[in-house]
């Protein structure tokens, strides 16, 4: 689906970087709606698994889909993994995840994103964030430190933002727009800013149920909208250890179930005109 990108959900076409990402297979309506798909890859970090996301990426690009990736730049000191460091840490990518983020976005498959800066819980707020709640100085500190490391280490620019666990304040949009990011993608129902060159692009559902919100949206008239798949790490088979407490129990996929749910997408192409 392509998503009006706006700064109110509404109004703001993609920036052609991000059009540069969306799925080939686009299912185009008689009424000249598109519906598109993009995924959406959080926490790539020094300890995530480098050979998934090698394999991820080389899907992306085999079907002619695209990836933002939300880095997580730094890592928080020894016995500081729920605080925030007092100074400003080394980026702690190592050389062999640099090499990947530099390889596919060379091809336009991807798309670096910041996803946060330790992903740390700053207690701030009442609820899980490490951005919301601090002073509007310090997060345009932390979020103009992760760009210019990110830019300096990979060679491409840093211009989308996913604020780990979706949790942000407008201080943070203040921030954004000062350190020149141009997309947030956080989940819906967050603060907008009236003014400044934020597009919002919230994130969506799991690859599974990609099929049926497409069928979804098509069947409420939904026809000109782009549709984020959000996937983690832990999401993937064989990573039952590092799940969060909030997805036990839920249901993992493998990589084959990423194509097959991705490929399913082509056979809704001809029916597509039915649902306007």
């Amino acid at each position: 689906m392509k998503v009006p990108l706006s700064r109110h959900r509404s109004g703001m076409r993609p920036q052609a970087w991000l059009a540069a990402l969306l799925y080939c297979g686009v299912l185009t309506s008689a009424q000249g709606g598109e519906l598109k798909v993009v995924l959406r890859y959080d926490d790539f970090s020094a300890g995530s698994r480098t050979e998934t996301e090698r394999t991820l990426f080389k899907l992306a690009q085999e079907l002619g889909t695209g990836v933002l990736v939300g880095v997580i730049p730094f890592s928080p000191a020894a016995g500081q993994k729920q605080e925030l460091p007092a100074a400003e840490p080394d980026l702690a990518l190592p050389p062999e995840k640099l090499a990947l983020l530099k390889e596919y976005a060379a091809q336009k498959v991807i798309e670096i994103g910041i996803h946060g800066f330790v992903h740390a819980d700053n207690r701030a707020a009442t609820r899980a964030s490490e951005f919301a709640g601090l002073p509007l100085e310090r997060q345009y500190q932390m979020l103009r430190t992760a760009k210019a490391a990110m830019e300096s280490a990979a060679g491409s620019k840093a211009r989308l933002f996913i604020p780990p666990f979706n949790s942000y304040d407008e201080n943070t949009l203040r921030a954004l727009d000062r350190a020149g990011y141009t997309l947030l993608s956080a989940g819906a129902g967050g603060p907008v800013l009236d003014q400044g060159g934020l597009a919002y692009l919230p994130g969506g559902p799991y690859p599974q149920r990609l099929k049926a919100a497409i069928v979804t949206a098509l069947a409420r008239g939904h026809t000109d909208a782009l549709v984020v798949s959000t996937m983690h790490p832990y999401d993937f088979i064989g990573s039952v250890g590092s799940l969060p407490e909030f997805r036990r129990g839920a249901a993992q996929f493998s990589l084959d179930e990423v194509k097959r749910s991705l490929t399913a997408l082509k056979s809704l192409d001809g029916a597509y005109g039915s649902h306007n």
